[in-house]
């Protein structure tokens, strides 16, 4: 697609959005943390979502970028297009996104997070000691495994003092806690996110240890995610459950 074209989409996005969307004054400080997506199908579900909490809480909407995704210059290339409202950023403003959050990158001067990394390094010593990882008293582990997986690819980790590894796990403990102290200092109502997989979704794992009913949200589905359900797509979990929550003759029916 052309640049020309791809601005007339934008626009003809935009204009749509401008017309659907009202304005909605905010009555308090309450958060409404979203996704920043380049998904074109997940921006639309998300709009909806985003515009009926927004209606039924009278709160704000930010659009946030995981912290370690991007290197200076990018970060650099995003806060100029924030400026601008260019792209993407225009898109999500017509939908009533208030603000965007490019966090700075964390560096090693995070005391507390670098003798909470040595401790927990010195935990681990199989493969399910890292799955089962808590921080916080957040399950984290099987995302840091899947996801370290998924960038080396590589069938496992058997090794826990290998040099990537240690960086990778510094990385994702510098991650959690720069979410969790951002969740201590804000009002957080609700995370809105597009998968519940990887590190990019820790930020809902905390907010379901803080009590907080989030979503994950795409073209096709929306699902609630809390402390009882940790992840989408596991309403098979409970099928036989809610089988018996029908009538026999219902039930009967269905064989």
């Amino acid at each position: 697609m052309s640049n020309l074209n791809l601005k007339k989409n934008i626009n003809r996005v935009i204009s749509f959005n401008n017309k659907y969307f009202k304005k909605i004054n905010r009555k308090n400080e309450k958060i409404i943390l979203c996704e920043f997506t380049n998904n074109c199908s997940t921006q639309i579900s998300f709009s909806l979502l985003i515009d009926s909490l927004k209606k039924e809480y009278n709160c704000k909407c930010i659009a946030y970028f995981n912290p370690f995704n991007f290197n200076f210059f990018q970060r650099i290339k995003l806060i100029v297009q924030k400026f601008l409202n260019f792209g993407i950023f225009s898109i999500y403003r017509s939908f009533q996104t208030d603000d965007f959050l490019i966090p700075a990158y964390l560096n090693k001067s995070n005391k507390h997070s670098q003798k909470k990394i040595k401790y927990l390094l010195s935990k681990l010593r199989k493969k399910e000691d890292l799955l089962n990882l808590k921080i916080e008293g957040v399950l984290v582990g099987d995302y840091i495994y899947d996801s370290y997986l998924k960038k080396y690819e590589v069938p496992t980790i058997d090794n826990f003092y290998d040099k990537n590894f240690i960086k990778y796990f510094t990385i994702q403990v510098q991650n959690f806690y720069y979410w969790w102290e951002y969740f201590k200092r804000n009002k957080i109502l609700t995370v809105i996110v597009s998968h519940t997989v990887y590190t990019d979704a820790m930020i809902i794992r905390i907010a379901s240890r803080l009590n907080l009913i989030s979503f994950q949200c795409n073209f096709h589905n929306v699902h609630k995610i809390s402390k009882k359900r940790l992840n989408a797509y596991t309403e098979f979990q409970t099928f036989k459950k809610d089988f018996k929550k029908f009538k026999l003759t219902e039930r009967k029916k269905s064989n």
